[in-house]
């Protein structure tokens, strides 16, 4: 037996998978007679638990899904601070108002009659008993960190009966009628998203792409009309449309040939209403600082929208999005005609 001692916040990312009869964490092998030491407030964990939970999930996906250590760890424990990572929100928030946003995840969780989540495998066979902890948590702590500062909006949103879908395989997902790994299926009012892509943007130290966030957008999008708008943005629409018109107007400057300034968004976003309102709402979560440079107007209109500000707890923005997006408007394509509208 060997013990292994851990700084947790080194190695919470890190992937886990299986090898043969251990596990891999990072580079570390660990063989089921082994303990991890992760702090005094985790204390000893044994590996063999630690591989069962592995096997349990790989099992489950068909080894299409493997999580970082954080989750194993709090399905083995609960500890509710060991998902902080996910949510940067949290480390804006003083001990009192951390608490209220455990206390709104778990209020999220209890809805299921508004917020049904479904784990669904092969041929739409939904996996009901012995549940995964950590997905609910994961889907009710995304809408908690998006609506934290609007409970008005939450508690109007939760009125009305939402799904969220999560697929233990991508086979299982297609057998559903999902498309390209995740969607948002406005005739059931519910995101569809491969369970892998969960956690796919969470292997760094800081949080990546967030395929649920983006579809989340479209969900806010459908509760608002389908207007290109999510709820609460109305009263401040004047912002958004001087905002979204500088983007427009940068678009179509790339098309003409220009490269002076470039839109925050990539082609994709610009196809319709919906992608644009979804596809910026992950970048005011994710690349906050970029967003906020390039165009205020449009960033005060989501921040004044949601009351909150992510450059308050994002010490620098997560730079895919940024360097993909002006690598394709540097790159001489010719992107496609622009086809959205500004609000009224």
């Amino acid at each position: 037996m060997t013990r292994y001692t851990l700084n947790f916040d080194e190695v919470r990312h890190e992937r886990v998978m299986l090898t043969g009869n251990d596990i891999l964490i990072g580079d570390l092998r660990l063989r089921a007679d082994d303990e991890l030491d992760l702090g005094h407030w985790l204390q000893t964990i044994a590996a063999w638990r630690l591989i069962e939970a592995v096997q349990a999930r790989e099992a489950l996906t068909q080894r299409t899904c493997q999580c970082q250590l954080a989750i194993y760890l709090f399905i083995l424990t609960e500890k509710k601070g060991l998902l902080n990572s996910y949510f940067p929100i949290t480390q804006s928030l003083d001990r009192e108002n951390r608490g209220k946003f455990y206390d709104l995840i778990k209020y999220i969780r209890r809805r299921d009659d508004a917020c049904n989540i479904e784990l669904i495998g092969r041929e739409y066979d939904p996996h009901t008993t012995n549940f995964p902890t950590d997905i609910p948590y994961l889907v009710a702590g995304q809408i908690a960190e998006i609506l934290f500062y609007r409970p008005d909006l939450l508690y109007e949103f939760l009125n009305s009966h939402r799904s969220f879908f999560l697929y233990t395989t991508p086979q299982a997902f297609k057998d559903d009628g999902g498309v390209a790994g995740g969607c948002y299926n406005p005739q059931r009012d519910a995101i569809q998203l491969v369970l892998s892509r969960l956690y796919e943007g969470f292997y760094t130290p800081t949080p990546g792409v967030a395929p649920f966030l983006h579809e989340f957008g479209h969900m806010l999008d459908h509760a608002s009309g389908n207007r290109g708008l999510i709820p609460g943005m109305d009263e401040f629409v004047d912002d958004f449309r001087a905002g979204k018109t500088l983007e427009l107007q940068r678009y179509e400057r790339i098309r003409q040939g220009h490269t002076d300034v470039l839109p925050i968004g990539h082609p994709y976003v610009f196809q319709n209403d919906g992608e644009f309102i979804a596809g910026y709402l992950e970048m005011f979560f994710r690349n906050p600082h970029y967003f906020a440079a390039q165009n205020p107007m449009l960033y005060e209109a989501f921040s004044h929208c949601l009351r909150q500000d992510p450059r308050q707890y994002w010490q620098q923005d997560f730079s895919y999005y940024v360097d993909q997006n002006r690598t394709y408007y540097l790159s001489g394509k010719q992107p496609l005609k622009p086809g959205i509208t500004l609000p009224y």
